[in-house]
């Protein structure tokens, strides 16, 4: 049905004029229904930042056989129309968080009622700690996957070197599960989706450490309070994934223009949603929030780590170590 629908508003799109120059369109292109031409054209004057001069009075008519005889008037109708570089941004980061999320939000939203029955709580707080920690690292890997996968389809990250393309996964993939973590969270309830069924704090007992639970739980809380829309979440994730100041990066400057284009596209679809002023700030204030909560994370898994190591090395996911504990052999692999 999904598929049925998308070829179908595709193929109304395409009776759609292009709205530079009325030649026949192939879809939406920076945000606005455009012909290929004019796509090509939008894409190479944004790559060259590049300076028109118009011959006569800057008001040109563009159309489909004139539409080359004028670059700044061309332009300056593809801007005033809306195509933006951002938008393209936005976009595709925005399908590809959608493409790669565990569960659908709508599926989410539907089943909050399902919560743990107080018998299930307590067979969960029976679980042996070794028991509960090792279901945890088997959940978090499998977010963690999908988050992997996120991050190679954004524009730029697949050019990025693979040592920074391995530490900026091992610094910023749990992040970006936490921030995740708010499509699956119900404020009303304290509860979040785990384990086919919306869990409270208590659920957690049996891993011994409730003030890091609890700490989960508040970011959960205050940033579901922020009622951000998907395309909002992906580019916030995106955000945090590209930080520039990880330690151990090679191409920091790569990176840096690269987080400065996702804080661009974040800032056009903040505006675009008429979200309020400052929520932008309020996001960026999060990083800090989000680098406490993996650092306690960290201290967690070490400490539980000096109890068990051997329950660590045999049983918890090959991916989870490489990303979390350092002393392990490389389990990472980032193909094309």
């Amino acid at each position: 049905v999904i598929n049925w629908l998308r070829a179908s508003v595709a193929a109304q799109i395409e009776i759609i004029p292009c709205k530079i120059c009325g030649d026949k369109s192939s879809g939406i292109h920076y945000g606005v229904i455009t012909c290929e031409g004019c796509k090509g054209f939008f894409r190479r004057s944004q790559q060259s930042n590049a300076t028109y001069s118009c011959p006569r009075q800057k008001n040109c008519l563009i159309d489909r056989t004139s539409r080359n005889r004028c670059q700044h008037c061309r332009l300056q109708k593809c801007l005033a129309v809306g195509m933006s570089r951002d938008e393209h941004l936005a976009q595709n980061i925005s399908k590809s968080h959608l493409e790669t999320c565990q569960y659908l939000r709508e599926e989410l939203q539907q089943i909050t009622w399902q919560t743990f029955l107080q018998e299930e709580i307590e067979n969960y707080q029976s679980k042996q700690r070794e028991v509960m920690w090792q279901l945890c690292a088997i959940k978090i890997t499998e977010a963690i996957q999908y988050v992997v996968e996120f991050a190679k389809r954004i524009d730029g990250f697949m050019e990025l070197c693979q040592n920074d393309q391995i530490v900026l996964l091992k610094a910023g993939s749990l992040e970006v599960v936490f921030i995740r973590m708010c499509r699956a969270f119900d404020s009303q309830n304290n509860t979040v989706y785990f384990d086919g069924k919306y869990a409270s704090p208590d659920v957690f007992k049996s891993l011994g450490c409730e003030d890091f639970i609890s700490f989960v739980f508040e970011f959960g809380k205050s940033l579901c309070s922020m009622h951000l829309t998907e395309d909002e979440i992906a580019l916030f994730s995106a955000f945090v994934l590209m930080s520039a100041d990880r330690s151990w990066l090679q191409e920091k400057v790569k990176i840096e223009k690269l987080q400065q284009k996702i804080q661009l596209a974040l800032q056009h679809v903040l505006q675009k949603n008429h979200r309020e002023d400052g929520i932008l700030t309020k996001l960026i204030c999060k990083v800090s929030t989000l680098r406490a909560l993996c650092g306690r994370h960290t201290e967690k898994l070490m400490a539980f780590k000096a109890i068990y190591p051997d329950i660590v090395r045999l049983h918890f996911p090959p991916l989870y170590k490489e990303l979390f504990t350092s002393e392990f052999e490389p389990a990472m692999q980032i193909d094309g």
